[in-house]
């Protein structure tokens, strides 16, 4: 069947997500172009209008843009970078706050697509989002700040004066980054942001993961891959981008190799058989459990209890088996430890599940709904502390 295919960008603009020729497919393939008409800086807000609406079950090929409003180019400067740092925050300090209930913030360097409104998506239901395609701009920089002046990254005080910006080229035929004479690194390109809205009013930076999603810089979230949010608001309000090519577990200096996607294909369906009060993710060969804290052993216990639970309700484990198959077998990654709420996330490979009455659960999709430990978001959290 040939689909019908959407095209959204305002009048004399066109969309460049991709080159629009035949696709095959059934159902719907919306085109959600960069532009001035369909991004937003790096907030999240429940009263935003959205940008594209589309049907539970259709297909959008999103574009995303570079930082600070695609003005991230090569040959930008860190002096222009500091400016531009200097600027939003000031503009916007009053208006835009952490999370719900948390301090100031100010706008900040994302720039995000979006917002989606997936028709049917209502409050305690879950969006269920598989990476079909993710190809990114050829090109993409890293940034460190100096610690003293600004405070971010894992090692401010180690490095308290020395800046750098470095841009670097993406070799979309061997995905390889050249980050220096003689040194490669593979091109594995997500969204380090893929989020929906809070239900609180208000206006709330894209920095802190959490119950939204958001800004998981979870380096697993690459094509074909499953993503699991819980919706809050109706329509869910959709927002992507702050696009990764490469990331380290960690990432350490507070800055991935940013970029920005040509091309991200994503079939969106509205689960209203998941009842899931927080994020996670499926690969081919794992399930990824995700946790948020301000305290790094605090996201470490969500991640393991919450994995643990997937291994007890899914796969219908013991619970002090899945336990101790936990410590012998799952793996506790330190997904980032810059964005306010560190997160940490649990492995469960799909492998080692072998005999035949586990065998219909090794999916790439959840087949059923799975009870988790009940924890309060990041943010519910760091307001009571």
């Amino acid at each position: 069947m040939i689909a019908l295919i959407t095209v959204l960008c305002p009048m004399g603009q066109s969309a460049h997500a991709t080159d629009l020729e035949r696709f095959e497919a059934t159902g719907q393939i919306h085109v959600l172009g960069e532009n001035d008409a369909t991004t937003t800086p790096g907030f999240f807000d429940n009263s935003e209008p959205p940008v594209l609406t589309m049907k539970s079950g259709e297909t959008v090929i999103v574009e995303t843009g570079t930082h600070h409003m695609s003005k991230m180019v090569p040959g930008v400067t860190f002096d222009q970078v500091r400016q531009w740092h200097k600027e939003e925050k000031a503009a916007t300090v009053d208006d835009i706050l952490f999370w719900p209930g948390g301090p100031k913030k100010g706008q900040g360097h994302h720039h995000l697509t979006g917002p989606i409104y997936i028709e049917g998506a209502k409050p305690g239901d879950v969006l269920e989002i598989e990476i079909l395609e993710a190809i990114p701009k050829p090109y993409c920089f890293s940034v460190h700040f100096p610690g003293d002046e600004y405070g971010l990254g894992f090692l401010p005080k180690d490095f308290p004066d020395t800046e750098k910006l470095s841009w670097h080229q993406v070799d979309k035929k061997s995905m390889t980054i050249g980050f220096a004479p003689g040194i490669e690194v593979p091109a594995r390109p997500y969204p380090g942001i893929i989020g929906v809205s809070y239900p609180e009013a208000g206006r709330y930076s894209s920095v802190p993961p959490g119950r939204i999603g958001g800004n998981t810089d979870n380096k697993h979230l690459v094509k074909g891959t499953v993503i699991y949010l819980p919706v809050w608001v109706d329509g869910a309000l959709l927002k992507t981008g702050d696009t990764h090519i490469a990331q380290g577990n960690g990432e350490l200096t507070v800055s991935a190799c940013e970029g920005a996607f040509d091309t991200f294909k994503l079939n969106i369906t509205v689960r209203k058989d998941l009842k899931l009060n927080w994020p996670l993710a499926s690969s081919p060969d794992n399930w990824i459990i995700m946790g948020f804290d301000l305290d790094l052993k605090e996201a470490a216990r969500m991640a393991s209890l919450k994995a643990i639970d997937f291994l007890v309700n899914y796969y219908g484990m013991d619970k002090v088996d899945a336990y101790m198959l936990s410590s012998m077998n799952v793996d506790l990654e330190i997904t980032q430890l810059v964005d306010k709420f560190v997160g940490v996330h649990a492995v469960i490979p799909k492998s080692m599940f072998v005999g035949d009455n586990y065998a219909a659960w090794n999916t790439l999709k959840l087949k059923k709904n799975v009870k988790f430990t009940e924890f309060l978001g990041a943010d519910q959290r760091a307001n009571m502390k």
